[in-house]
């Protein structure tokens, strides 16, 4: 066969030709000499002769497919560099370091080119069944391990880096996010052996030291109250209601601390309820320990000594009273089985004649016991239930708060990749999902994303216009992804939503333009960090490279408001408004935009507060106060038992046009208020518009600045961009030198309105 009959580009040709006389020659030289020889001798690049040289040859027949015969060989599947990856969950670059160490073997890959070829480019093909023992070998990350081992996650790092052998890290480490759970538990005592620091547990859970007696009765009550919704002792029920699944693990932790406090006051510990590292209490000596443990402790003997431990380290009378009653359903849990045995006694008795059983004296000891702890519960504690010292006032932001709190996040320094916090503000403020929904979201489940990996948007989430089709119905109608007025949607099911009953309609929840363009933004972030989690994983996590692995909490994933809410927000909001500012306010503020925003169409005007009900997922109803119309949520009612028929689309999309999708231009927006707005809507605008001008151009600044200091944090970027070493941390010193300046005079301009109670 001659060359020119191969289905190859005119270049590749001539060069081959220039080599070969016919395809058969080709062929015989390539099998003995292998890709190398052939890219050498022709001149050809390997990815030409990888990708499409070797399956034209492979197609005419003329080139067993070697990589195929391998398999047959070894008798096992062979794995691209890509699979593995994506197999282990590592990086592209941890592939050559895993075989430089040693941890995959000679006989365990293959070079391709000198030992098997491949259709298509790739440098390593692995033995299936080895990757999947370094798989189940190195199944955990170090922060699974730190917190099976109670310790902190830089503790267990700096342990390990530092005190282990080259061999010995070997063994416990494949790469930095693989790690060997089992050799590391199994060699915890020798490697702090080693150390001088002294083990001890995870300060914020006391088990241990409680002992299993005491831990077994909290998971038992715990149990119980998750089934049922009635503690009766003596014929009075103590407990109004089940306890709430996302309610057990700060309930547990509550009851455990109690006990703790209680054990340590018998022991005589002092200043037990001082606080320590975080929210810990103090770190007790060994010798402190050994004597709790000692303690046996009843909690049938319940009195007022026991009271006073718990309130220990409460100087309010408000967390006094609380706290006794959240441990009060406890004990009377505890009597209730008391009483279940003095029934079952009685029982006894009557049938075999029990002589021995005291009736009169058995039923005094239950009623004493009641009777002393009712009264060690209201031992130095307030009856009634005293106001808090402090109490969080609901604050509703604006618009231009809204976006200028925006803003703030986005260009906060401060931390490493503000773009993660701008998303969850920016879904709070556009689809008011609650945190516990926000922290269970999967972008393969419940965002409505290209989901064709062939497709040039896979991964991020579609577009759509939304338009009456000519039976009169609202449908969705597919646009460009960086169509302006594309609207996306998010869907928050019944598994994840608040209590299963609150999901999104069917239709799924609306996401203006803007709010779908800052996640598609975002989405195109996270997969840089982790191409091989593109289109699936928890859409927040606390690694980029492990998608499917949660934060601990949904106030962990939300702490950065408390760190840096201060610093953020100050010259946006008044200073109580900083105070009060929390997560929620993001969702009540969206919530309140809906609401408080005339409608000039009177007929949708009248879907606006049903809108708002289907938007943030919760039932309102109106009422009149001080001859003024609120809209208020009235408690303990959900939206199962109380959603009337769902809000047709169309009318939906129409409410959320003029309330939600506004401007993030502060310029635009104040134009955009007062044309759609009640004049009364823009009195803040118009106090707030004097220096509207010289605070944009310092937006933009700090814009331009923070674009800057993002490429001097990486140091590949900032070779690109000519510093290194001194020069680069001096430039960044600079640079966050500016951005102070700017935020000062930005904050002096703003000050006078907030002086004024604005």
């Amino acid at each position: 066969m001659r060359i020119d009959e191969l289905n190859l580009n005119k270049k590749t040709l001539e060069r081959l030709k220039d080599n070969f006389e016919n395809v058969e020659e080709l062929s015989d030289f390539f099998i003995a000499k292998g890709i190398t020889a052939l890219r050498e001798k022709c001149k050809i690049g390997h990815r030409t002769i990888s990708s499409s040289l070797l399956p034209e040859l492979y197609g005419l027949g003329y080139i067993p497919p070697l990589w195929q015969q391998k398999e047959k060989e070894i008798g096992c599947k062979l794995l691209t560099s890509k699979q593995v990856e994506k197999e282990l969950g590592i990086h592209s670059k941890s592939i050559q370091k895993i075989i430089n160490s040693g941890h995959i073997g000679q006989g365990d890959f293959f070079l391709v080119g000198e030992e098997l070829t491949a259709p298509s480019y790739q440098i390593y093909a692995f033995r299936e069944d080895k990757i999947d023992i370094l798989k189940s070998k190195y199944d955990s990350t170090l922060t699974d391990i730190s917190l099976e081992l109670g310790m902190k996650l830089g503790s267990v790092s700096y342990l390990l880096r530092k005190y282990l052998s080259d061999k010995e890290f070997k063994e416990a480490c494949l790469t930095r996010n693989r790690w060997n759970r089992s050799w590391i538990n199994d060699n915890k005592e020798m490697i702090l052996e080693r150390t001088e620091k002294v083990y001890r547990p995870k300060e914020s859970d006391y088990t241990n030291l409680i002992g299993d007696d005491l831990t077994e009765l909290v998971d038992s009550y715990i149990t119980y109250r998750l089934e049922n919704h009635e503690i009766v002792v003596l014929e009075t029920n103590y407990a109004n209601e089940k306890l709430k699944s996302t309610a057990v693990k700060a309930h547990r932790k509550f009851l455990i601390n109690c006990l703790y406090k209680i054990k340590c006051n018998q022991a005589e510990i002092p200043d037990y309820w001082e606080r320590g590292e975080g929210l810990a209490f103090r770190k007790l000596s060994l010798e402190e320990q050994e004597k709790i443990k000692q303690i046996s402790y009843d909690m049938y003997m319940f009195n007022k000594n026991d009271t006073e431990a718990i309130s220990k380290g409460s100087t309010s009378d408000y967390f006094k009273f609380k706290q006794v009653q959240e441990i009060k359903p406890f004990l009377m849990y505890v009597l209730m089985m008391r009483e279940e045995v003095y029934h079952q006694k009685l029982e006894q008795s009557l049938e075999s004649d029990d002589e021995d059983f005291d009736l009169q004296k058995e039923w005094a000891k239950l009623k004493v016991a009641h009777n002393r702890i009712l009264k060690a519960l209201k031992h130095q504690v307030p009856n009634k239930r005293p106001e808090p010292s402090y109490k969080r006032s609901k604050f509703y932001a604006s618009r231009q708060q809204v976006v200028q709190c925006l803003n703030a996040v986005k260009m906060n320094w401060h931390m490493l990749s503000p773009i993660k916090p701008y998303t969850q503000l920016i879904l709070g403020f556009f689809t008011a999902i609650r945190p516990a929904e926000m922290a269970k979201l999967k972008i393969e489940n419940h965002l409505d994303i290209e989901q064709n990996n062939e497709h040039q948007d896979y991964g991020l989430l579609k577009k759509y216009l939304i338009k009456m089709n000519h039976q009169g119905k609202a449908e969705f109608i597919r646009t460009e992804i960086d169509n302006p007025e594309g609207w996306s949607r998010i869907w928050i099911t019944k598994d994840i939503a608040k209590g299963e009953y609150s999901p999104s309609p069917e239709y799924g929840t609306l996401m203006v333009p803007r709010a779908a363009e800052c996640l598609n933004d975002y989405l195109k972030w996270l997969y840089k960090q982790n191409i091989s989690s593109k289109g699936k994983g928890l859409l927040f996590r606390p690694s980029e490279m492990h998608p499917y692995d949660p934060y601990a909490s949904a106030r962990t994933m939300l702490d950065w408001i408390h760190r840096y809410k201060y610093k953020m927000f100050k010259g946006v909001l008044s200073e109580d408004e900083i105070k009060d500012f929390t997560y929620y306010v993001s969702r009540r503020t969206g919530n309140n935009l809906i609401v408080q925003t005339f409608i000039s169409d009177q007929r949708i005007n009248e879907y606006k507060l049903r809108a708002a009900e289907v938007h943030c997922r919760h039932e309102m109803k109106q009422e009149m106060r001080e001859n003024e119309k609120v809209f208020i949520a009235p408690k303990g009612k959900t939206n199962s038992d109380f959603y009337q028929e769902p809000i047709p689309l169309w009318n939906y999309y129409q409410v959320l046009k003029p309330t939600l999708h506004f401007p993030f231009d502060q310029q635009d927006l104040f134009e955009w208020e007062k044309k759609n707005n009640d004049p009364h809507l823009n009195q803040f605008h118009e106090l707030q518009n004097t220096n509207n001008n010289q605070t944009v151009e310092i937006d933009k600044m700090l814009s331009i600045l923070s674009d800057k200091l993002d490429i001097l944090r990486k140091h590949d970027t900032a070779l690109e961009a000519g510093y290194k070493g001194e020069s680069r941390i001096n430039k960044i010193a600079e640079i966050k030198k500016q951005m102070d300046e700017l935020l000062e005079e930005k904050n002096y301009m703003r000050g006078n309105h907030f002086k004024d109670g604005l």
